[in-house]
């Protein structure tokens, strides 16, 4: 798997775990665990890939969220608002290059 793509599905993770989304959380390592042992070529890489895209936006998505922090987080909650937004748009862009490209990222 590509080492952004898993480096920004980590931070999305964490960013759900502070926040108090710790199933969501969850989800998001258990793809970034099916992606890490696949081939970008694979059908099951696709496949992963375009869920993750599907949960990115749209109402009950990781973008419609309401991020606030839980108490004795590390991040206030527009620091939040901020990286959900961030994070929304650099997975999807680079879930975008990988399925062109599945060689090149």
């Amino acid at each position: 798997m590509n080492d952004k793509l898993c480096k920004l599905l980590t931070e999305a993770s964490n960013l759900l775990e502070e926040c108090g989304y710790h199933d969501k959380s969850k989800w998001f390592l258990e793809r970034i665990n099916i992606l890490y042992n696949e081939d970008n070529n694979s059908d099951i890489f696709k496949q992963t890939a375009l869920e993750i895209k599907s949960v990115l936006g749209g109402m009950g998505s990781f973008s419609d969220l309401s991020m606030i922090p839980e108490p004795g987080s590390t991040i206030s909650a527009e620091q939040a608002r901020l990286l959900q937004w961030d994070l929304s748009e650099e997975i999807d862009d680079e879930i975008c290059v990988l399925l062109k490209n599945p060689n090149g990222s």
